[in-house]
């Protein structure tokens, strides 16, 4: 019911305007959020196990319902009109969404602006380049631009030689982005864990969702954003889950919320080859595993844990170490975003409702691929790589947020080769043949590249969440955009649910109230006090 209401949802026209296309494209599933962060605030909590838990179970409200039952909102949703084609189009204002449009639109444009501020002035002597002329980079960390030569030589003897060995900034990244947000003094992609080891550096950030929740076990790794082709997840997900029309008679109840609850941490990892001796380095992404605390065990599912690693820290606080999650269809988790700001293709869901990832691409950049779908490629002196990756930490009930995680999150092991063959110049390719080669001998130069935790940090930037409560650390972290988007929620989020219940036939709404209820979950109750 609740993905019916949300699909439905995006019938919704917004003015056709162009000022609004990109705004479309960045805000995402906004209107997801609409209702599901709603039902979070008043729902979950009469569902959450724990008052610091209180995060929406979107995917509890799930049930199929008619266009013609969908325009009973349109009954209660004021300046709107429906049309030819039966869905709503806003007269003038449709509540808070119009500035929020704009709210987003202007962010788009302040990144946008921030990134090519970044590379059109000189790292050194902050000058902005003149126009047709070509910034030089560091071609060993892709962090920093220079105007000329001298300035590069002036900077790289006044300190960048240091910052640059030592890994202080990651390279310019289309999906890495660290700088700060115009709005709030934090960055759109923090940086929670970071390292170095034998010239390969890593970085590690989260989703950047607006929402503080995990994703679903449905949501693919290559592509958050994609819309589900049916309501309960594919078809796949439906049988491991034993829900829907396949569910083979599991009842609705509490163990329900580990298959359907927010359960998977997405993380986005950022791994750099800076070796100074011109040697290739194999990145073995889909090994990626990261070390978690060990009170977090109770929410894997016993096939999980019997591949986590369980051991004690220095201080004697229980660990574990897990893999990248292996999902119902036997896919590893894992997806490379780019390499050396080159992104890589999405992949979405077919006609027979099953999610296709996209085929292994072609071209410079992508010759350094060896594996596809188990990603492992290959990275010359200053390239880079940025991958996603999904660990099943929750368990959609007392651990379903970003901040119960990583708050409890100690680092990231990435497993690398250090290979014989050398890269000679910047746009040399011809070690690629020889370094595809080298990976089939037998290699004893093993890095393992770690990526520690900056706990203190980790800490500050979720301290609204556990000291206020969800919306306060949106608004203080993620901005304005955030806070709109709360207000948004307020506003529309229980007129689309009453309006939803009051479409359903009485039959029909009590089976839906009742298996709500056997999660214990009072949805009357919360409608109510809405």
């Amino acid at each position: 019911m609740y993905e019916s209401m949300i699909k439905k949802t995006r019938m919704i026209q917004f003015p056709s305007s162009k000022k609004y296309e990109e705004a479309r494209v960045f805000i995402g599933s906004t209107f997801d959020q609409v209702v599901a962060r709603w039902l979070r605030n008043i729902f979950w909590r009469h569902f959450s196990s724990s008052s610091t838990k209180t995060d929406d179970f979107g995917a509890a409200l799930r049930k199929n319902f008619s266009k013609n039952e969908f325009l009973a909102l349109h009954r209660q949703v004021p300046n709107a009109t429906v049309s030819p084609t039966g869905s709503l189009e806003s007269r003038h204002r449709f509540g808070n969404a119009d500035n929020l449009f704009d709210r987003v639109r202007a962010e788009v444009k302040e990144r946008k602006t921030a990134k090519k501020d970044r590379k059109t002035f000189c790292g050194h002597c902050g000058k902005h380049k003149d126009a047709g002329v070509k910034l030089q980079t560091c071609s060993l960390c892709r962090s920093i631009n220079y105007c000329d030569a001298t300035c590069q030589r002036d900077h790289w003897k006044s300190g960048h030689k240091t910052d640059c060995v030592s890994f202080k900034q990651p390279p310019f990244a289309k999906n890495f982005d660290p700088s700060d947000r115009a709005d709030v003094p934090w960055p759109y992609d923090p940086i929670f864990a970071q390292g170095n080891e034998d010239g390969l550096g890593v970085w590690l950030t989260t989703s950047g969702s607006l929402s503080s929740l995990l994703q679903q076990a449905f949501e693919p790794v290559d592509n958050e954003g994609c819309d589900k082709a049916h309501p309960l997840g594919p078809p796949s997900f439906q049988r491991w889950a034993k829900i829907g029309p396949t569910r083979d008679g599991r009842e609705v109840g509490p163990e329900t919320k580990k298959f359907l609850g927010p359960s998977l941490l997405s993380l986005r990892v950022m791994v750099q080859n800076r070796r100074k001796d011109g040697k290739v380095v194999l990145v073995k992404a889909a090994q990626t595993a990261v070390t978690v605390a060990g009170i977090i065990k109770d929410a894997l599912l016993p096939d999980d844990k019997e591949v986590a690693i369980f051991n004690k820290s220095a201080n004697g606080i229980e660990c574990m170490t897990v893999p990248p999650w292996t999902d119902y269809n036997g896919q590893r988790r894992v997806a490379i975003l780019e390499i050396n700001g080159v992104e890589a293709p999405k992949g979405g869901f077919g006609a027979d409702g099953e999610y296709k990832i996209p085929s292994p691409p072609t071209g410079d950049s992508w010759g350094r691929v060896l594996q596809w779908n188990m990603p492992r490629f290959l990275l010359a002196p200053g390239d880079f790589a940025v991958f996603r990756i999904q660990y099943r930490l929750g368990d959609g009930d007392v651990w379903q947020t970003y901040p119960e995680i990583m708050t409890r999150f100690v680092n990231c092991i990435v497993q690398c080769e250090v290979l014989q063959p050398k890269s000679q110049a910047p746009n040399d390719s011809a070690w690629i043949k020889e370094a595809r080669r080298s990976t089939r001998l037998p290699n004893l130069e093993n890095v393992v590249l770690v990526g520690y935790a900056d706990f203190d940090y980790v800490k500050e930037y979720y301290r609204p969440y556990f000291d206020e409560d969800s919306d306060v650390w949106a608004k203080e972290r993620l901005g304005g955009r955030a806070e709109m988007a709360n207000d948004l929620i307020s506003s529309m989020g229980p007129t689309f649910l009453k309006a939803t219940m009051s479409s359903l036939t009485p039959e029909k709404r009590a089976e839906f109230v009742k298996n709500l209820d056997t999660m214990g979950f009072d949805v009357e109750r919360s409608l109510r006090e809405s």
